[in-house]
């Protein structure tokens, strides 16, 4: 009788509604369905969550490369620079290398800033070719040794397209959790 009171009560896998009652018909496959609704959303909360952990790694990634950079085309024009004369050609040189360094400067550090909002604009253009995201959309100046203008370089490029990859991937994410979701509310509140 003692072992009886002290053994674990297996609990059964029947659905029960708020008076106790095992539910039948129509109330049980609806119970049931909310049930593996909340497993679902469970699951999609999960890997949104992963999602978002990886578009942070990649937008790190991405603003240290843009950092990188706008440090190499400064040191560039400050290697230039120092290079120049009293002459009046090196005077309008040196005018001009320091507007390409203010240009620098500035589209850089507005990049760095706000990395996120021009990866999330990006996406959410849905472009088809890569190219025209640096030529029509994100314009950065970027300065080679020899003091001209150049294209963005291509490992720039990919750490882009890895940070628009992730943005992606939560986007799909949050839509199939908002799904879920809103299905779950239509069962629950008949709304």
């Amino acid at each position: 009788m003692m072992s009886a009171c002290i053994a674990p009560e297996l609990l059964g896998s029947t659905i029960v509604g708020e008076d106790g009652k095992a539910l039948e018909g129509q109330r049980k496959e609806r119970a049931q369905k909310l049930k593996q609704l909340q497993a679902e959303i469970m699951v999609c909360n999960k890997k949104t969550n992963a999602a978002k952990d990886s578009m942070a790694i990649a937008l790190e990634r991405l603003k240290k490369k843009a950092t990188s950079c706008e440090n190499q085309y400064l040191a560039n024009l400050s290697v230039l620079m120092s290079k120049l004369d009293d002459s009046e050609e090196s005077k309008g040189k040196l005018e001009n290398y320091q507007q390409m360094q203010n240009q620098v400067s500035i589209e850089w550090g507005d990049f760095i800033q706000n990395t996120q909002d021009r990866v999330d604009m990006i996406e959410s253009l849905n472009l088809e070719q890569e190219d025209d995201i640096f030529t029509q959309h994100i314009l950065l100046t970027c300065i080679n040794s020899e003091g001209n203008t150049e294209v963005v370089n291509q490992e720039f490029k990919n750490y882009f397209h890895l940070a628009i990859e992730a943005k992606k991937q939560v986007t799909l994410c949050q839509e199939d959790t908002d799904n879920k979701q809103e299905e779950y509310n239509r069962m629950m509140y008949g709304g």
